[in-house]
């Protein structure tokens, strides 16, 4: 009987070892590539899903990312911890903005997008644990909450629009900016218009007066454009 007890007692350390060799790699048993080949492969990935300008984007939030690896000498993915891509957070918001002071909301939370969706594609090929990227925190961005109101002064309306009608005569930016002067509206507006928005009048002389502070500019001088 004592023999039955001890093979019983085998077979169950048996069973359970069987059970922990078949689950997932631990975090310790991962095999990453380095950063710069671990982007690589997201990148080609991605490229055939993604359009040439979202996977710039991809590439250059990317190009930050690796970066900051390198900062802190960080040659295996899987040694990325949760406050680890805290820290980097950080550093992309404060420390590295390529134009400003501190990183706009919007372009953290793009950055951020970018980030999460490579750490969770490397957890996909088992280069860091899968859950890793959930710890990417992606900021919250409100309606409206990054909008600039910069203004342009009606001198430079008018010295611009005289450029655009010497040398770019009927282009976008020229049809942009009879808009802007002679509607004052937000550069957002005029993107968003459509072939339906559109009147056709004939020998059209457009005259734009400034009476007051409008969104696009800034003085009370009469703006005078032809089209």
């Amino acid at each position: 009987m004592p023999r039955k007890r001890t093979q019983s007692a085998e077979t169950q350390n048996s069973s359970k070892k069987n059970s922990v060799d078949e689950s997932e790699p631990q975090k310790s048993d991962l095999k990453s590539p380095t950063p710069e080949r671990a982007i690589e492969m997201y990148l080609a990935d991605r490229s055939q899903d993604l359009r040439q300008s979202s996977l710039q984007t991809h590439r250059s939030a990317l190009n930050f990312f690796e970066r900051w690896l390198n900062t802190q000498e960080i040659e295996n993915l899987n040694d990325l911890t949760g406050r680890q891509l805290h820290h980097y957070r950080i550093w992309r918001r404060e420390d590295a903005p390529t134009k400003t002071d501190v990183l706009a909301k919007a372009t953290e939370q793009t950055q951020q997008r970018v980030v999460r969706q490579f750490i969770r594609y490397c957890g996909q090929v088992d280069a860091v644990p899968c859950n890793l990227y959930t710890k990417v925190r992606v900021p919250t961005v409100r309606d409206g909450e990054d909008a600039r109101s910069n203004t342009v002064d009606a001198d430079q309306a008018q010295a611009v629009i005289r450029w655009l009608s010497d040398y770019k005569y009927a282009s976008l930016e020229h049809v942009t900016w009879l808009i802007l002067a002679d509607t004052g509206a937000r550069i957002g507006t005029i993107r968003a218009l459509d072939i339906d928005d559109y009147c056709p009048v004939r020998n059209l002389r457009m005259h734009a007066f400034v009476t007051g502070p409008k969104p696009g500019l800034n003085s009370r001088t009469a703006v005078t454009v032809s089209a």
